[in-house]
């Protein structure tokens, strides 16, 4: 099978996959590992929110860090095998679903961070890769520990791979991961925002303004990075 993204991170995608924690917790769930992960691939609950990133791994210019997956959209099924459940969840249907208000607050963004192409998504996803700070879904808030245990198998493995990205914290949950990413990368970029999520009305002013203020953080960090004057 055949992905757009670099074979390295396709191995660290199909390790989450295989996540040895999973069949545990679904089994017999567990106090002291991911306590409240729900699995179940047939009802759309495994490993999944990630996309982008679709060409050289030295393209990727933006890594952009939220909360975690919720609910299912649509009719989502997997089957539990890696390979085929990874071309489903490479296929930017996060992207593009109307019912997730998420995602037009994710592209609203690209494009602030990348104007020249705002009419050609695929573009912009080459040079962005979108993540979370834990990939299953939650019966309850995730603990912390579970949060870094989970960051530090898969998104610091990540990020090693991408060339000194701008990495954008969206959102409270995400930014608790602060002081561990840099605990784990090198001089690491780290630009905060407010959550992609749709903001109650009374806060849509403030969560715009932070999405624009992160966006020109990013555009100015690559620029200083690529040499740009």
């Amino acid at each position: 099978m055949t992905f757009q993204q670099d074979n390295q991170l396709i191995e660290i995608l199909r390790d989450m996959q295989r996540c040895p924690h999973l069949e545990t917790f679904t089994l017999a769930g567990s106090a002291e590992i991911c306590d409240g992960a729900i699995y179940c691939p047939t009802n759309g609950y495994a490993p999944r929110a990630f996309g982008g990133a679709k060409g050289n791994l030295d393209d990727v210019k933006v890594v952009i860090v939220s909360n975690g997956p919720t609910t299912p959209i649509y009719d989502e099924k997997y089957t539990g095998d890696p390979d085929s459940d990874l071309e489903l969840m490479l296929s930017d249907q996060y992207m593009q679903s109307e019912p997730r208000n998420i995602h037009p607050n994710l592209k609203l963004f690209l494009d602030w961070v990348f104007p020249e192409s705002q009419e050609n998504l695929d573009e912009q996803l080459k040079h962005a890769w979108l993540t979370n700070s834990v990939h299953c879904t939650f019966k309850t808030e995730p603990r912390i520990k579970d949060r870094r245990r989970c960051a530090n198998a898969y998104l610091v493995k990540a990020l090693k791979l991408f060339t000194n990205p701008a990495v954008v914290l969206a959102g409270s949950k995400a930014q608790s991961l602060r002081s561990f990413l840099f605990s784990e990368i090198t001089n690491p970029c780290i630009i905060e925002c407010h959550s992609f999520s749709a903001p109650f009305a009374k806060g849509k002013n403030v969560a715009i303004e932070e999405w624009k203020n992160a966006a020109r953080e990013c555009q100015e960090y690559i620029k200083r990075r690529d040499g740009g004057s």
